[in-house]
């Protein structure tokens, strides 16, 4: 793909442009959506939310790639799902508000609750956080968008 920097896919093209890389695009949308947050904390936070949608995707990949669901749905996601809980602050979300590492962490527990519905069952906060964030205007039109296409991580029926 001789647009692509890298030779690889996701990649942005806008004002003149070629973006490429996952972190770059994501930083890039939400800068121009004014969700990177307005203090270097929740830059911060939001930064380290975009990894963790990385680790959560990477665990999916991982599972797809190897055949290995049972260590994706039985430990990692569990795991990274109990590392959430502890992070989230008192009025439900990370930052304090909806920003981009609240966008990328709700899309990274889509994608895994698809795998893994009982993820969250030891998370009630997270899964708090996920059932709120799913009512907010901004995402409807995309999860109705989205629902009827084509799940890309899908373990067999019996891992799951």
């Amino acid at each position: 793909m001789k647009e692509a920097p890298f030779g690889q896919l996701p990649l942005l093209m806008c004002d003149g442009y070629v973006l490429g890389q996952s972190i770059a695009i994501v930083n890039s949308v939400a800068r121009r959506g004014h969700l990177l947050g307005e203090s270097d904390k929740e830059l911060d936070l939001g930064q380290m939310l975009i990894q963790e949608y990385n680790d959560i995707y990477d665990a999916l990949g991982r599972a797809k790639s190897t055949g290995n669901w049972v260590d994706a749905i039985e430990l990692q996601l569990p795991k990274q799902a109990a590392y959430l809980e502890r992070l989230l602050l008192h009025n439900g979300t990370f930052t304090g508000r909806f920003l981009v590492g609240e966008a990328c962490i709700f899309a990274a527990l889509h994608l895994a609750l698809d795998v893994a519905p009982k993820m969250l069952d030891q998370t009630p906060n997270l899964r708090r956080f996920y059932e709120a964030t799913k009512t907010l205007p901004q995402l409807q039109a995309a999860l109705a968008h989205y629902a009827s296409c084509r799940q890309y991580f899908v373990p067999p029926q019996s891992s799951k």
